[in-house]
Parts: structure tokens; sequence; C-alpha cells
């Protein structure tokens, strides 16, 4: 085919070039060549699905001619049927049937009954097996009055034990009831322990009978205060310690060494000038706390400079400076000479003959 078409194209079209018309015809005969294999699939398919119809079909018609002569021959009989049953038609039986819903349940209670009817039978021939055990284990030679005896006697015993039965089931009541109470008693010891507990932990903190233990808790309180007070000025006078209540004292002062790694130690073993800025904050910070409610204005301090170095006296007295700032007044007691220079308003004490003294400075005069 490729090679009759070729020639004839070129004889036809010969400014196309061979080459190019025979792909395009090998192209157009491929695609040719598939739509005809895909009918030709489609062609089986649908034979095989008329053969299949045609199989169903001759199926459906034999089991139609079959139901048919089944009717045929069951007509007669259900037509007599109607009769014997008092239907004058076949209407009126299809009218009288019962719904669906209502043969459900019929047909549950029909099942439960055919399974009744089993276990019944079953218990019977049980029950027949055992009477037939007993006839043949009764005792040879006991009378009808011995037996009547022994019922009697077995009927008693059963009376006593249905009292002490229930005499137990009484004294089980009783139990359970005895247990309720207990519960609820339980409950209420519990609630009572938790008050209990309460009033106990407020016992270790400020109860005794001399009050001691209540001041001390009371000042402990203020004791904290006073210690973060002062740890607020502390730290303006010095950035090493920190003040700590003592736990072995609670009512002691320690110091926390923030150069030696936040060790805590007693404030006896600090030396006179840190002894003197640890003092100078308390001061400080028990006037805040008077503060409060109490306008503090005038500070004194009598002495402790002479312990001081010439820092830490620089740092005591910048702390001072800013308190003078505040508008409050600062006095101090010293025969320190270095503090001469920094205080600009003095008052002297200079001795006299005859162990007397006269006070020299701003605001003092000589009384008359």
């Amino acid at each position: 085919l490729r090679q009759d078409v070729v020639p004839l194209h070129r004889h036809q079209h010969p400014q196309i070039a061979s080459g190019e018309v025979e792909q395009r015809l090998v192209g157009d005969l491929e695609i040719s060549e598939n739509q005809y294999e895909t009918v030709r699939n489609q062609l089986v398919a649908a034979t095989i699905l008329v053969d299949t119809i045609q199989h169903s079909l001759k199926t459906l018609e034999k089991r139609v001619s079959a139901t048919e002569e089944a009717l045929a021959l069951d007509e007669p009989e259900f037509s007599s049927l109607l009769l014997v049953h008092d239907f004058s038609s076949e209407q009126e039986f299809l009218d009288s049937r019962l719904g669906a819903q209502e043969r459900v349940v019929l047909k549950g209670i029909l099942d439960d009954l055919d399974v009744r009817e089993v276990r019944n039978r079953e218990r019977s021939q049980d029950s027949a097996s055992q009477l037939a055990n007993l006839e043949g284990q009764a005792p040879a030679g006991w009378t009808l009055e011995e037996l009547r005896e022994e019922r009697q006697e077995a009927e008693r015993q059963c009376s006593s034990y249905d009292q002490r039965l229930g005499a137990i089931r009484q004294t089980m009541d009783a139990d359970a009831q005895r247990r309720s109470i207990h519960a609820s008693h339980m409950e209420k010891i519990a609630t009572q322990q938790k008050v209990c507990a309460l009033w106990d932990r407020l016992n270790s903190l400020i109860g005794s009978h001399d009050g001691k233990r209540f001041r001390n808790f009371a000042q402990g309180l203020t004791f904290e205060l006073l210690i973060a007070h002062a740890n607020e000025h502390l730290r303006e006078l010095s950035d090493r310690y920190l003040l700590t209540p003592d736990t072995t004292k609670p009512l002691d002062i320690a110091v926390m060494d923030l150069y030696q790694a936040g060790e805590v130690r007693s404030a006896r073993n600090l030396s006179g000038g840190e002894s003197f800025l640890v003092s100078l904050a308390l001061s400080l910070g028990l006037s805040t706390i008077a503060s409060k409610k109490v306008q503090v204005d005038s500070l004194f301090l009598d002495e402790g400079f002479g312990t001081l170095d010439e820092e830490t006296l620089e740092t005591a007295l910048g702390a001072l400076a800013s308190l003078r700032n505040q508008g409050k007044l600062v006095g101090i007691i010293s025969h320190v000479g270095a503090l001469q220079e920094r205080i600009p308003v003095q008052i002297s004490v200079i001795p006299v003959a005859g162990g007397m003294s006269r006070i020299v400075g701003p605001g003092c005069s000589r009384l008359a």
C-alpha cells in the first residue's frame, strides 16, 4: 500500500517531497489502524454482551414458564382453600392479611415458644431421669410413716435454718447501718482534723502560755520588713553585704557576703567600719518604717566614724548627703577631724576651766 501511494502522490503533487508525503501517509495509516483495532474490540465486547443478555433472557423465560406451570397447578388448590376458610375472593384474603411488622412480632413470639418448648422437654426428661434415680436409691425396708417423720424432721431443720438465716441477715443489716454511721463519723473526723491542723499550725507559730511565741512572730514580721528596708539603704553604702535573718536565732541579724559567693555569717564578725555601715543602714531602714505613720525629719548619729577608712567614710557621707537633699536634718556627733571639712554647719563643744564647756556655732548664744 505504501509503495502504491507514494508514486501516485508524487505524480499529483510533484512540489512536495516524497519523504514528507510518506511520513504523513504512514501517520494516517497508523491512526486508521488504531481506530480499526478500537472498533473491533468494541464489536467483540458488544457481541459478548449480546450473548450474555440473550442467555439471561432464555433463563428468565424458562423460570417464567416454570412459574406459570406451578401457578396453574396451585390455582385450584388455592381456590378450594379460600372456600374452606370462608374467603369469598382472593382480594378479601389479601385484605385480611397481617402487616409486615405484626408478622415479625408473631414470628418472634413463635420462635420464643419453640425455644421454651425445647427447654421444657429437656427439663421433663431431666426430671424423669432424676425420679428414676431417686426411686432406685430408695432405702429398703422404710415404711411410709417413717418417710413422713423423716420429712417432718427435715422441714423442722429447714425452719431452724431459716430462723438462723434471718438472724444473720438482721445482724448484717445492723452492721451495714453501723458501718454507714462510722463512715459518716470518719468524714466528720477528717473535716475536723483539717480544722485542727490549721489551729495546730497557728499554735506552732504564735501560741504559748506567756505570749512569747506570738511576740516573736509579730516582731519577726516587723524584723523582716526592717531588714528589707535596711538592705535598700545598704546597697547605696556598700555592694558587698546584704542583711538576712539568722536561721538559728530568728530575731538576730546575719550578713550575706556577696564577695564570698553569698556566704552567710554572723554580724558579730564584722569589722568596725562594716558594723557602722550595717548600723547606719538599719537606722535608715527604721526611719523609713516609722515615716509611714510619723514624719521623721531629723537623724542624729553619735560616733562610729572613727573606725571607717577613707573610702567607707566617703560612702557613708554620700549617703547622709542624699538624705539631706531629701529635706531631712542630719546631725553627726564625732571627734573625727576629717569630718570638719565635709560638714558646712558645725556646733563645737569647747572645754573651759573648771570642768565646764561652752558651745559655739550657729544659733548658739550665752544666757544672761
